[in-house]
């Protein structure tokens, strides 16, 4: 099913896609590859507010994969919902294992995630 979702995406038959994305994911609701792909084909499409919905959902199907949560970060980030990144980016990063830490580490996005407000002071009046 993600395979022909990709072939139409390829072939510009975006309304086949989209179906074919969905019935993958119906038919395992865990599917964090077909969510994403699906999530940015309708963010291209510019239909923002369920390629959002889509995206939160991954860590909620999958809770155990931590590559899904920060693909959820990523794609938030991107989004401009940058201080729900951050938080989804901070408690999934922990949990990687290492390899997969090494591919994170790798991308632009989570070094701005990792110093997303990092010039914030905290000051403790106690």
């Amino acid at each position: 099913m993600l395979a022909l979702a990709i072939a139409y995406e390829k072939l510009n038959e975006n309304d086949l896609a989209i179906m074919w994305y969905h019935r993958a994911v119906g038919a395992k609701h865990s599917y964090v590859r077909a969510r994403v792909r699906l999530a940015k084909l309708l963010q291209s499409l510019s239909i923002n507010t369920m390629a959002e919905n889509i995206v939160r959902e991954i860590p909620i199907a999958n809770p155990h994969y931590k590559m899904g949560h920060i693909e959820t970060a990523f794609m938030l980030y991107d989004m401009d919902k940058k201080d729900d990144a951050v938080i989804i980016f901070n408690s999934a990063y922990t949990g990687l294992k290492p390899y997969e830490k090494t591919t994170v580490d790798n991308n632009p996005l989570a070094t701005q995630l990792k110093n997303h407000n990092s010039d914030t002071i905290i000051i403790n009046t106690k």
